[in-house]
């Protein structure tokens, strides 16, 4: 079996990216004091789905609360 360096690359990528994504989603939501829970905050890190975080960037600069955040 050969190993698709290529695709784990990418894979790779894809979750670093998405790991700056979850970055900018909780630096905003601090700039604009919104408040985290604790249990948020751990569900916001957990993400590693690039389109998800990607979608919280987003609107992680309108909404008023976090729960917003995951309503889909």
């Amino acid at each position: 079996m050969q190993l698709d360096v290529t695709q784990l690359q990418s894979e790779a990528v894809r979750r670093n990216v998405a790991l700056g994504e979850i970055n900018a989603v909780l630096t905003i939501l601090e700039t604009r004091g919104i408040a985290v829970s604790p249990e948020q905050r751990q569900r916001i890190q957990q993400c590693s789905d690039l389109d998800t975080a990607s979608s919280w960037v987003r609107k992680a600069v309108t909404l008023s609360t976090v729960d917003e955040l995951f309503d889909e």
